[in-house]
C-alpha cells in the first residue's frame, strides 16, 4: 500500500470474495513459476473465495526510503 496506516497488531488476510477466472489463475501461475524459475513449485490446487487466509501481527509501518535504511536494498 502506498499510505500510512496506523494499525498496530494482528492483521487477518482475507480473500476476496470474487472468484477468479482461469485466464487470471493461469497468469498468477506463470508469473510464480517465472519468478522462482522453475516449472516444479508447489501451487494451490483450488483458490477459495471468501474465507480467512491467515494472519499477520503489524509491528511498524514504514516509508520505502526509510525501510531500506533499516533493512537494506
Amino acid at each position: 500500500r502506498s499510505w500510512y496506516c496506523a494499525h498496530r497488531g494482528r492483521l487477518w488476510i482475507a480473500a476476496t470474495a470474487q472468484k477468479l477466472s482461469d485466464q487470471d489463475i493461469a497468469g498468477l501461475e506463470t508469473f510464480y513459476r517465472t519468478y522462482h524459475g522453475s516449472d516444479d513449485i508447489n501451487l494451490p490446487s483450488e483458490y477459495p473465495t471468501a474465507c480467512l487466509l491467515g494472519c499477520v501481527d503489524v509491528e511498524d509501518v514504514l516509508p520505502q526510503d526509510e525501510y531500506r535504511e533499516k533493512v537494506g536494498n
